[in-house]
Parts: structure tokens; C-alpha cells; sequence
């Protein structure tokens, strides 16, 4: 919420008011982008190169394409989509890993 609905929705709203709204497209892309890279900044950390890039770039992509849904058809498509991510990567491939993956010899 605070990541994506608050600033976007906040941006969009000036960019309505801006001009009369002539320059609405150009508030969601800039917002979209600005609030795509939010947290793949700041969930960085002391990682290797690869790592690094491997985070920024499916983190900027996926943010990115919740906010065009989010615009194209409205919350609850991004909400569902964040949701479902959230559901294979955290759910899924954390069963995965925890239960499925061969024990390693410590």
C-alpha cells in the first residue's frame, strides 16, 4: 500500500489537476517507474553483483507491471496479481525448499 496505492494515487490526482490533466500520461509513467524502483532499492543488501542485478531487475519488472495493471484495470487486478506472486515465490518455492530439497549433510 504504501509502496504502490498511496504515491501513485497522490500523483495521479495532481496530475489531474495539473493543466487540466494534459499531462496525465506522463505523471503515471514517471510514477510508475519512481514507485517501480522504491522497493528493489531498498530491499538491497549486502549481495554479490549478480544477485544485485538479478533483484533489481525482477523486482523493477514485476512492480512495473502491477502499476500498468493497476491503471489498465484497477486494484483488484494488481492486488490479485501481487497476491499470486506472493503465493508461487513465498508459499510454493518456500515449501520447496523447506520440505522438498534433499537435506544437506551440515
Amino acid at each position: 500500500m504504501f509502496y504502490r496505492l498511496i504515491p501513485l494515487t497522490l500523483i495521479m490526482l495532481l496530475g489531474a489537476y495539473y493543466k487540466k490533466g494534459r499531462h496525465l500520461a506522463g505523471f503515471f509513467w514517471t510514477a510508475a517507474v519512481l514507485t517501480s524502483l522504491r522497493e528493489p532499492i531498498e530491499q538491497l543488501g549486502d549481495q554479490i553483483l549478480p544477485v544485485v542485478i538479478y533483484s533489481l531487475v525482477t523486482g523493477f519488472t514485476m512492480n512495473l507491471l502491477q502499476a500498468i495493471h493497476f491503471k489498465k484495470s484497477g486494484f483488484l487486478v494488481s492486488l490479485t496479481m501481487r497476491l499470486g506472486h506472493y503465493f508461487i515465490w513465498h508459499i510454493l518455492f518456500g515449501v520447496y525448499v523447506e520440505y522438498l530439497e534433499l537435506p544437506l549433510n551440515y
